[in-house]
């Protein structure tokens, strides 16, 4: 028998030998958690906790994701809660690509300190997963860097990737994560607050049942605990205070531009305009106000429409836009 051969099987057997002992085998969990820290240099807030609760149901699985936002801003960006829950399709082996975490080796766990010792991350996402690993708790922890997130060429670990892919699809359906959300809101784009937690969930969450998934220094609990409390924030709001010495016949009110929120810009806005034989304004100038206010008063005024007996008159318009910040009050 050629000896070229005989060396070809025994490796071949070898190397099937290695391959079968060494891929990660299909995961036998029922259930496991998630905590996921994402924090971000721009605009306020910067931190952003989620706890992913994921059961077996049936041919699939239930995810349940709890969002806590902390206050970015006392007046106008208060504290949040978002509990949204929902089935899907994937089992708890699908949802975890085929990895059992307790067979992940603690060594092919790299750390940010390895990565990256004196690079500058400026934001990333900290994530710890936990499993019960027959009769012990496991916790896999995950740093996900800028460069995995915004690099065109990451150097992405192997298990990191597996983490933002399992993130990916625990997502799914749950509505956008924090790099998919807008900086500011408007008043059309706010997320719903979503479900309220039964009452194990709800005394799950203040007890501190999920602190360990998180390594910041505030507790998920606390935070939990103040953004339930938190009375919502009711918005801001614009009013037309006057229109002298005529009225339109459909006073459509400015919007109050998000960016003018997030600085605290308010007050009353004073303007003059003509309406001219069609009833409409023109001559648009200014008396008082903020001058960030006054591209949304001019939109808003330039669509009103007066009656025909109106036409010469010079009118006299004031709006107020309030914050109604608890905090300033």
């Amino acid at each position: 028998m050629n000896r070229l051969f005989i060396v070809s099987v025994i490796f071949a057997f070898v190397w099937g030998a290695h391959a079968q002992k060494s891929a990660p085998a299909a995961s036998q969990l029922d259930q496991f958690a998630v905590g996921r820290h994402s924090f971000i240099d721009v605009g306020l807030p910067n931190d952003f906790y989620d706890v992913f609760l994921v059961k077996s149901s049936g041919r699939g699985s239930t995810i349940e994701r709890i969002s806590v936002t902390p206050a970015g801003d006392s007046c106008t960006e208060p504290p949040t809660t978002r509990v949204v829950s929902r089935t899907s399709t994937m089992s708890i082996s699908e949802l975890l690509g085929g990895i059992d975490p307790c067979a992940i080796p603690e060594k092919s766990l790299v750390r940010k300190s390895k990565r990256c010792k004196h690079c500058a991350v400026f934001s990333g996402v900290n994530v710890k997963l936990e499993a019960q690993c027959g009769a012990r708790t496991r916790i896999i922890k995950s740093e996900i860097l800028d460069d995995d997130l915004f690099s065109a060429t990451p150097r992405t670990p192997e298990y990191t990737s597996w983490t933002m892919q399992l993130l990916t699809r625990l997502d799914g359906g749950a509505g956008p994560d924090v790099w998919n959300k807008p900086i500011f809101h408007t008043t059309s784009d706010k997320p719903s607050a979503g479900e309220k937690p039964d009452a194990t969930l709800g005394g799950n969450l203040r007890s501190g049942k999920y602190d360990a998934l998180f390594t910041n220094r505030d507790k998920f609990s606390d935070l939990y605990r103040l953004a339930e409390s938190s009375p919502p924030y009711q918005g801001a709001t614009v009013r037309l205070l006057s229109s002298t010495p005529v009225m339109p016949t459909d006073p459509t009110l400015p919007h109050y531009p998000p960016i003018a929120r997030a600085a605290r810009v308010s007050g009353t806005m004073t303007v003059n305009f003509l309406v001219n034989t069609k009833g409409e304004t023109e001559d648009i100038t200014f008396d008082e106000g903020p001058p960030m206010l006054r591209a949304s008063v001019t939109e808003a005024i330039t669509g009103w429409k007066f009656e025909v007996g109106d036409a010469g008159e010079r009118v006299r318009a004031t709006f107020d836009f309030d914050l109604n910040c608890v905090a300033k009050k």
